[in-house]
């Protein structure tokens, strides 16, 4: 078979692809590329024997037809340094893909497309589906991804659990210590739920058409996403997420509202002399005043601030895991927002300010630390 691409379309097309290939793949093939022409459309295929990756590339003056698996970190090497414009590939089962260009030609080895494996596909006839707009799912992946665990200990906190529900779905994360949920809309979608691996999340992210609706469909086992001319297909994490609802907080009446970026300015200014073991912030709040500080006895560090904010609740003193919570405060992109408290001992809900909360469907907890 024979095909001419454009080589920066290529490249651009490719980048996501390359980022699914295994550094020690379980199976030698998956180190390759597959390369699939019909007609003019080119299928290019990336596999890590959970996640498959695929995107389809308008080809020019085609010949012939099939398959071929192509090496992917030499063809993205040649790719990066060939000069711009076209190039002409041809592959020979059996012999390899010679790639020619205006004043050179290069040859690659290529490997039978059948020894490739298969994708994961959600079973027809058991899938559910649902409809997804892409700036709403490439948001909900952006403002999640940080709260999952990477202990392995639950590995369904390793991914983000989809809640989808045709009144309105959820992506959530969380590792225990911090749970954060962001709403989005699906209208007539089916009602179930699964849960991604945190991997395939940040890929999907990168080759979602934020301007357009995406198609997903999942089964027990595996999930599909449909995003313009690519597809995402990944294994789910087995398990059951558990009741995340009864998590967040619903009588937090303490509520104290601040500025995002004065107050992401003051914790990372605590940071830097916090403890470097368990990176504890103190906040003492009282009347439209918030003083954090923190200390490192070992380092004879400390730092003290105070914070002008809007509250009128009870005083209290509470700490928090620095890098925690300037993860969740940074995670917004709300100008104000809003953190309601119940006790010092008690989760804390952290959510876009009443006004800003309509355009950001926002829900964060974080769990506080003891402090002497």
């Amino acid at each position: 078979m024979k095909f001419t691409i454009d080589t920066e379309a290529a490249l651009k097309s490719l980048i996501p692809l390359a980022k699914v290939i295994p550094s020690r793949p379980s199976l030698p093939i998956l180190s390759n590329f597959l390369f699939e022409l019909d007609g003019d459309s080119l299928r290019i295929t990336a596999a890590d024997g959970e996640l498959t990756l695929a995107t389809v590339m308008k080809a020019e003056a085609t010949e012939g037809s099939g398959g071929a698996a192509v090496p992917a970190k030499i063809f993205m090497d040649l790719l990066r340094t060939l000069p711009q414009g076209g190039f002409t590939a041809e592959i020979e089962p059996g012999k390899g893909m010679t790639c020619s260009w205006e004043s050179g030609r290069s040859t690659l080895p290529v490997f039978p497309a059948e020894d490739y494996p298969a994708a994961c596909r959600p079973e027809p006839g058991a899938e559910k589906t649902v409809t997804m707009n892409g700036e709403d799912l490439s948001a909900g992946i952006a403002k999640t991804s940080f709260a999952v665990a990477h202990d392995g200990i639950r590995p369904v906190f390793g991914g983000l659990f989809f809640d989808i529900d045709p009144e309105g779905s959820s992506i959530v994360a969380t590792d225990t210590h911090k749970l954060v949920c962001q709403n989005i809309s699906t209208p007539g979608a089916d009602k179930g739920s699964f849960v991604l691996a945190s991997r395939a999340a940040r890929i999907l992210r990168e080759v979602v058409d934020r301007e357009e609706a995406l198609s997903v469909s999942y089964d027990d086992r595996c999930v599909c996403f449909r995003s313009g001319s690519s597809e995402l297909l990944s294994v789910l994490i087995a398990g059951k997420f558990p009741p995340y609802r009864g998590v967040i907080p619903a009588g937090n009446e303490n509520v104290l509202s601040v500025g995002k970026a004065t107050l992401l300015g003051v914790l990372r200014r605590m940071c830097v002399c916090a403890d470097q073991r368990s990176s504890v912030i103190k906040v003492r709040l009282s009347f439209n005043e918030m003083t954090l500080s923190a200390q490192d006895l070992s380092m004879a560090t400390s730092a003290t601030e105070k914070l002008e904010c809007d509250y009128d609740g009870d005083e209290m003193e509470i700490g928090f895991k620095g890098p925690f919570f300037i993860e969740t405060v940074g995670s917004m992109e709300a100008e104000n927002i809003e953190i309601r408290f119940k006790e010092p001992k008690k989760a804390v809900l952290l959510q876009p300010s009443a006004e800003e909360r309509m355009n950001e469907p926002y829900e964060a907890v974080l769990m506080p630390v003891l402090v002497a």
